[in-house]
């Protein structure tokens, strides 16, 4: 079975959504998304920046918009009819 790539979207997503329960540190969110450290590391600047997600001594929390971007998110994307072809 091919596997398809990850849109940026989907990545940022299943990120957010690791770093919902509590807080994780980088090496959870790394196994949890299949991604490697380097990636990683980039999304992550990039949601910390936006003010998605909120960095304390190395463990990661969904922010309030963290949580209402996965919020709009789940409501548009079947809206959307978002389905790749396989």
């Amino acid at each position: 079975m091919k596997r398809t790539r990850r849109t940026s979207m989907e990545l940022m997503i299943e990120i957010l959504k690791a770093c919902c329960n509590g807080g994780v540190n980088k090496t959870k969110i790394v196994y949890s998304t299949n991604l490697n450290s380097k990636i990683t590391n980039e999304y992550l600047k990039f949601l910390i920046e936006r003010e998605y997600i909120i960095n304390g001594d190395h463990i990661f929390q969904i922010s309030k918009n963290g949580e209402e971007f996965l919020d709009k998110v789940s409501e548009i994307t079947p809206l959307l009819n978002i389905n790749r072809p396989k």
